[in-house]
């Protein structure tokens, strides 16, 4: 991922799976160096150990939010 969007300087995460309220979906968001995914404790405990792709996306999206907005348009542009 940081090969196609061009970036070196992604930090370490650290993935902290957080017990939530009862929720249909696992969600995420990063908050500093660290990627907090929550999961209902019931429903979601049996999946929880293999859902990287959840902190996969997470990690996607602070490579987007941290980009230069020309380096957005130019990504777009290539897209197009």
């Amino acid at each position: 991922m940081a090969t196609f969007y061009g970036v070196h300087d992604i930090p370490t995460f650290d993935v902290l799976f957080v017990w939530w309220p009862p929720v249909e979906n696992v969600t995420a968001r990063a908050r500093g160096s660290r990627l907090l995914l929550a999961y209902h404790p019931i429903q979601h405990r049996s999946g929880a150990e293999r859902d990287a792709d959840v902190a996969v996306h997470e990690v996607a999206h602070w490579i987007s939010a941290h980009r230069l907005p020309a380096e957005k348009r130019a990504l777009t542009t290539r897209w197009m």
